[in-house]
Protein backbone atom coordinates (compact mmCIF):
# COMPACT_ATOMS: atom_id res chain seq x y z
CA UNK A 1 0.00 0.00 0.00
CA UNK A 2 1.31 3.28 -1.11
CA UNK A 3 0.07 7.16 -0.69
CA UNK A 4 -1.35 8.07 -4.19
CA UNK A 5 -3.42 10.89 -5.32
CA UNK A 6 -6.72 10.75 -6.96
CA UNK A 7 -7.59 13.45 -9.56
CA UNK A 8 -11.56 13.34 -9.56
CA UNK A 9 -14.36 15.70 -11.82
CA UNK A 10 -17.22 16.77 -9.44
CA UNK A 11 -20.00 18.88 -12.01
CA UNK A 12 -17.59 21.44 -13.08
CA UNK A 13 -14.55 21.06 -10.82
CA UNK A 14 -11.83 19.09 -10.51
CA UNK A 15 -10.34 17.80 -6.89
CA UNK A 16 -7.77 16.10 -6.31
CA UNK A 17 -7.88 13.69 -2.79
CA UNK A 18 -4.83 11.93 -1.44
CA UNK A 19 -5.25 8.20 -0.44
CA UNK A 20 -3.70 4.78 -0.72
CA UNK A 21 -3.09 2.84 -3.71
CA UNK A 22 -3.97 -0.79 -2.43
CA UNK A 23 -3.43 -2.59 -5.96
CA UNK A 24 -2.10 -1.19 -8.83
CA UNK A 25 -6.06 -0.36 -9.85
CA UNK A 26 -7.63 0.07 -6.49
CA UNK A 27 -7.32 3.29 -4.58
CA UNK A 28 -8.92 4.15 -0.85
CA UNK A 29 -9.97 7.61 -0.25
CA UNK A 30 -10.80 9.10 3.63
CA UNK A 31 -12.83 12.18 2.86
CA UNK A 32 -14.91 14.27 5.40
CA UNK A 33 -14.97 10.35 7.48
CA UNK A 34 -15.92 8.63 4.76
CA UNK A 35 -14.25 5.87 2.53
CA UNK A 36 -14.98 5.18 -0.91
CA UNK A 37 -13.08 2.76 -3.41
CA UNK A 38 -12.24 3.48 -6.79
CA UNK A 39 -10.91 1.49 -9.91
CA UNK A 40 -8.40 3.94 -10.94
CA UNK A 41 -5.83 3.93 -13.95
CA UNK A 42 -2.66 6.19 -13.70
CA UNK A 43 -3.25 9.52 -15.93
CA UNK A 44 -0.08 10.44 -17.39
CA UNK A 45 3.16 9.77 -16.07
CA UNK A 46 2.72 12.77 -13.50
CA UNK A 47 1.92 9.76 -10.87
CA UNK A 48 -1.81 10.70 -10.55
CA UNK A 49 -4.85 8.74 -10.67
CA UNK A 50 -8.29 9.00 -12.14
CA UNK A 51 -11.47 6.91 -12.27
CA UNK A 52 -14.34 6.83 -15.15
CA UNK A 53 -16.65 4.85 -12.56
CA UNK A 54 -18.64 6.21 -9.50
CA UNK A 55 -17.03 5.18 -6.11
CA UNK A 56 -17.80 2.05 -4.08
CA UNK A 57 -19.17 3.38 -0.44
CA UNK A 58 -17.06 1.72 2.21
CA UNK A 59 -18.62 3.66 5.21
CA UNK A 60 -18.51 6.40 7.48
CA UNK A 61 -16.02 6.44 10.48
CA UNK A 62 -16.54 7.22 13.68
CA UNK A 63 -13.95 9.98 14.17
CA UNK A 64 -10.49 10.52 12.94
CA UNK A 65 -7.82 7.53 12.98
CA UNK A 66 -4.54 8.00 13.96
CA UNK A 67 -3.29 5.17 11.68
CA UNK A 68 -5.45 5.42 8.24
CA UNK A 69 -3.35 2.38 6.72
CA UNK A 70 -4.26 -0.45 9.45
CA UNK A 71 -7.71 1.18 9.23
CA UNK A 72 -7.56 0.38 5.56
CA UNK A 73 -6.46 -3.04 6.44
CA UNK A 74 -9.06 -3.82 8.83
CA UNK A 75 -11.71 -2.91 6.65
CA UNK A 76 -10.25 -4.87 3.71
CA UNK A 77 -9.95 -7.94 5.96
CA UNK A 78 -13.61 -7.59 6.59
CA UNK A 79 -14.73 -7.01 3.32
CA UNK A 80 -12.58 -9.88 2.19
CA UNK A 81 -14.63 -12.14 5.45
CA UNK A 82 -18.13 -11.38 3.82
CA UNK A 83 -19.45 -12.86 0.65
CA UNK A 84 -21.22 -10.19 -2.00
CA UNK A 85 -24.77 -10.42 -1.14
CA UNK A 86 -23.95 -9.95 2.57
CA UNK A 87 -21.62 -7.01 1.31
CA UNK A 88 -24.50 -5.82 -0.77
CA UNK A 89 -27.27 -6.60 1.95
CA UNK A 90 -25.23 -4.62 4.68
CA UNK A 91 -23.33 -1.99 3.43
CA UNK A 92 -24.89 -0.92 0.21
CA UNK A 93 -25.45 2.95 -0.08
CA UNK A 94 -28.88 3.47 -2.52
CA UNK A 95 -27.46 6.52 -3.29
CA UNK A 96 -24.74 5.48 -5.25
CA UNK A 97 -24.39 3.78 -8.49
CA UNK A 98 -22.43 0.60 -8.15
CA UNK A 99 -20.15 -1.64 -10.71
CA UNK A 100 -21.19 -5.05 -9.43
CA UNK A 101 -18.66 -6.55 -11.62
CA UNK A 102 -15.94 -4.22 -9.32
CA UNK A 103 -17.38 -4.89 -6.15
CA UNK A 104 -17.28 -8.89 -7.05
CA UNK A 105 -13.81 -8.70 -7.72
CA UNK A 106 -12.76 -7.32 -4.80
CA UNK A 107 -14.56 -9.19 -2.52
Amino acid sequence: MRKAVIEIGREHDIMHFDGYLVTDDCLIVIEKYVMWMYKVYAKDESGIFVSDQAGLWLGKLRGEEDDEQVLILRVLNFMQNMSFFEFIRNHHDWSIDYDFCFVEAVI
